[in-house]
């Protein structure tokens, strides 16, 4: 009787939405996941004093060294604008693959532009790049990931994606912040002799 009970309430929950229990269920864990890895990728996303510390390091003025955080703050307003001007339901998943294209690319293009001999106004320009980049992608991930939970998922089963979305991504992004702080020391839990050289 509990089986045909639970078979009952999948049916029900079908019915009240376009989407199969198993498409949703698929939803679910896209929406999990792509969360879940935004945390993981914290101390890359999160734009602020690292990239100013790196900007001035790189002989950046206080006021060019502080232009990231400016232009991802100033960015973080996009998902408003994208709303407004692209607002069909189609584009949904192309936009949402586009910004995480771009912000793989933006920081792609700082690792690329660190270790090769690149002038430090380059790497400078690519930081403050990857800021805009980032202010103006991960927001608008955010957002879109939202509205598709929303579309993809009965009423019913977005407690499951938020539970497995917030529930692991904390966790994920406390050991990649881990790591990175070991990495920044020159330990990494003592696998590494001496500290990583300056760009």
């Amino acid at each position: 009787q509990r089986t045909g009970e639970l078979n009952l309430a999948d049916r029900e929950t079908q019915l009240d939405h376009p989407l199969s229990a198993a498409q949703q269920t698929r939803n679910v864990i896209l929406f999990s996941a792509c969360t879940s890895l935004q945390y993981l990728a914290g101390p890359l996303l999160y734009v602020g004093p690292q990239q100013g510390a790196l900007c001035a390091k790189l002989g950046a003025s206080n006021l060019v060294a502080n232009l990231p955080e400016i232009a991802f703050s100033a960015l973080t307003i996009t998902p408003a604008f994208l709303a407004w001007f692209l607002p069909d339901v189609a584009l949904l998943k192309r936009l949402l693959a586009a910004c995480y294209l771009v912000a793989a690319a933006s920081l792609a293009l700082v690792a690329i532009g660190l270790v090769t001999p690149l002038s430090n106004e380059l790497r400078i320009a690519a930081v403050i790049l990857q800021g805009a980049a980032i202010g103006a992608t991960v927001p608008t991930a955010i957002a879109l990931l939202w509205e598709a939970i929303g579309r993809g998922a009965h009423e019913s089963r977005r407690g499951q994606a938020l539970g497995l979305a917030f529930g692991i991504g904390p966790f994920l992004a406390l050991g990649s912040s881990l790591i990175a702080q070991e990495l920044m020391t020159g330990r990494l839990f003592g696998l590494l002799s001496a500290p990583l050289g300056e760009p």
